[in-house]
């Protein structure tokens, strides 16, 4: 699978192990999938027991709502324009010409606007990996009703592992509800190289 259709889901990792009351409980979140893995690495994987709670579902294709938005950013640094971010190009090195760039202010920003009010599930960010892997750990992931995602703003999540890992990174909105997404960061660059959403549906205006 190619272009915007190629995504990792990775919706739970443990946490606990065998040192509490088993069995260790995650969610998915409402995902729909045939296969389910645990993957880990430099350690052995011991399974006494994996059971999957759900109901038969329907897979429906990223329906990506972020794509070709009206993207904007605090500032722009090296031509790294904020529209790169949703340009459909999920490269991930900064000579491919399709990675945003702002300066390291405080604070920083990038924005989408998706052109709507809908119910946001899962949010695909594919972070630089041919350098500067870290620079967007701790950035939050924000959904809001106006492009001031300070005033009532809700934080879906925040980067815990940049680029040193497989891409995207996967987050989850929990279906929370807004028009404008943001990636809010201080006192370092923000470079996206490609920012998408999954949603469920429109919803109406606040």
């Amino acid at each position: 699978v190619t272009g915007v259709q190629r995504v990792l889901f990775r919706s739970y990792a443990a946490a606990l192990g065998g040192n509490t009351a088993q069995p260790e409980v995650g969610s998915c979140n409402g995902a729909v999938g045939q296969f389910i893995t645990v993957a880990h690495q430099n350690d052995y994987i011991t399974i006494c027991e994996f059971e999957a709670m759900g109901v038969a579902g329907e897979y429906k294709p990223l329906n990506n709502v972020a794509l070709n938005g009206a993207a904007t950013q605090s500032t722009e640094g090296w031509s790294g324009a904020a529209s790169r971010g949703v340009d459909g190009n999920t490269a991930t090195a900064w000579g491919e010409a399709s990675c945003t760039h702002t300066q390291n202010g405080d604070p920083e920003w990038w924005q989408v606007d998706l052109g709507a009010y809908y119910s946001i599930t899962t949010v695909y960010l594919y972070h630089r990996t041919d350098c500067c892997q870290d620079r967007l750990i701790s950035a939050k992931i924000m959904i809001s009703d106006t492009d001031d995602y300070t005033d009532g703003g809700t934080e879906c999540a925040a980067s815990t592992a940049g680029g040193n890992v497989a891409q995207p990174e996967v987050a989850t909105c929990s279906a929370a509800t807004g028009r404008y997404m943001t990636v809010a960061h201080s006192n370092d660059y923000i470079t996206i190289c490609e920012f998408m959403v999954h949603s469920v549906g429109q919803v109406p205006p606040p």
